[in-house]
């Protein structure tokens, strides 16, 4: 009799820190699984496209050029994903093939479709958001953990740090306790969820587990942090295997790997602005001074440990506009997104909201790479090139830099939040898989966690042939 299957979607699982601690013999089952595989993820490497490329088996980065000319905030943008990808996620295909699914918390999943068997999740970008589930009844007969994103960790004060994180290891063993509870009552052939808690502790908690990290700690008490919530998840997996080892296949992957935050800025609207590629119309001398004065004031703040408290009074005055957003209205040329936020990936927009304009996204290409700071664009080209999968004109600067998207600031800076966010996506997660007895294995062989949708489809005997961008499956 065929094994079923166990996934645990594991939000920003870096092999390079699972080598490193099962090395250091921290890790048990991680050290010893049916056979591992490192995967690239979306480029850029954000969970926005990740997860619903892993979920469709398509790249859908496409959804960039629409998010970036609708400005979607993080709660519509989670609806306008959700919507996009019900009815076509690998549940719902081996769900339509009459075997029982049970999904749990997947990212960009709510609320809940209707699936051959049962599915729970909870809102993006919404504080103190209430899952719902598909059969209703299913949050009523069971204690539901907090699902979705979470706000909360990216402005934390330095005594909040403690909090933070017991209640990322008290939600991970929730929502394991939850599935465990969930696989024991039910029958189901498939069993999904997404532990989201991995990747805010590693943005939180970079600087104190990197030795090398500039801004570690002096007085370091965290320096422990990531170590300690792998071994949870290492353990969370162990406890799964001693319990429904006998019935399923369980297999871990990440939707990107994680590492230090750039420590430098690029104000690249600034640069285009002096380049005359941008135009903002009328500049104000005393605008001009204020932002100057701002980002200086945070540099300072930045140096002295005092940024946090900054931040928050920032964030307070300003109601729930970001600082990372943008100062201006353009009127013409072309400008970052500030989708990505203070990260080395980018993505342009022009003034009618079109990201098509090719000749004046080359220009810019070729600005960044006169300066040596372009490391790559959207389909791994050095020079160039609009994609012709995705009309969108994203690119890469190097690790060290990312991008501050605000007017009348010096080009280069230090990047003053990484105090705050330390850590940052990179392009390389992993799978792990145990008791495969040989049925789930990588479906292909170009190393890409779209392969994560054949892969499973194929462990229950399923085939997908791609087609004008269409999946069709038979038996």
């Amino acid at each position: 009799m065929q094994k079923k299957l166990i996934l645990f979607g594991i939000d920003g699982l870096e092999p390079s820190l699972v080598n490193a601690f099962v090395t250091q013999k921290k890790l048990k089952t991680f050290s010893s699984p049916s056979f591992s595989v490192k995967l690239r993820s979306t480029f850029p490497p954000d969970s926005y496209l990740a997860w619903p490329s892993i979920f469709t088996g398509q790249n859908l980065t496409a959804f960039i050029h629409d998010i970036i000319a609708d400005d979607l905030s993080p709660s519509r943008l989670g609806y306008y994903v959700r919507d996009r990808i019900a009815g076509n996620t690998f549940w719902d295909k081996v769900g339509s093939h009459r075997y029982r699914v049970c999904v749990i918390n997947p990212f960009l999943g709510f609320p809940p479709w209707k699936v051959n068997g049962l599915m729970i999740s909870g809102p993006v970008g919404i504080e103190n958001g209430i899952p719902i589930s598909f059969p209703e009844w299913v949050t009523r007969r069971y204690n539901v953990p907090r699902m979705g994103g979470i706000l909360e960790g990216f402005s934390l004060l330095p005594w909040e740090y403690g909090a933070f994180y017991r209640n990322c290891c008290y939600e991970t063993k929730e929502m394991s306790r939850l599935t465990a509870e969930v696989i024991k009552d039910g029958d189901f052939d498939l069993v999904f969820v997404t532990y989201l808690t991995l990747d805010r502790i590693e943005h939180s908690f970079w600087r104190f587990a990197d030795l090398n990290d500039p801004d570690k700690s002096l007085l370091n008490i965290y320096r422990d942090s990531l170590a300690n919530f792998y071994i949870l998840l290492d353990k969370t997996i162990e406890i799964f295997l001693k319990k429904f080892g006998n019935e399923y296949t369980i297999a871990a992957f990440g939707d990107h790997g994680h590492g230090p935050r750039p420590y430098y800025l690029l104000a690249l609207n600034e640069l285009l602005r002096r380049m005359k590629m941008l135009d903002v119309g009328q500049e104000r001398i005393f605008r001009k001074l204020k932002e100057l004065v701002t980002v200086m004031a945070f540099q300072i703040l930045y140096t002295s440990g005092l940024d946090s408290f900054a931040y928050r009074i920032c964030r307070k005055l300003l109601g729930s506009v970001r600082f990372r957003h943008k100062n201006f209205s353009r009127i013409s040329g072309i400008s970052t997104s500030p989708l990505f936020g203070f990260k080395q990936y980018g993505a342009l927009k022009m003034a009618g909201g079109s990201c098509r304009e090719k000749e004046s996204y080359e220009d810019v290409i070729s600005l960044l790479h006169s300066y040596g700071l372009l490391e790559q664009t959207y389909a791994g080209e050095k020079e160039s090139a609009f994609s012709e999968v995705s009309p969108c004109a994203v690119f890469k600067l190097d690790d060290r830099i990312g991008l501050y998207h605000r007017l009348y600031a010096p080009l280069i800076m230090k990047n003053f939040t990484r105090k705050l966010i330390s850590g940052g996506h990179k392009e390389i997660t992993a799978m792990y898989v145990w008791n495969s007895n040989g049925k789930l294995r990588q479906s292909k062989c170009s190393g890409s966690i779209i392969e994560i949708f054949s892969s499973i489809l194929e462990f229950f005997g399923l085939r997908t042939i791609q087609d004008s961008h269409l999946w069709h499956f038979y038996d």
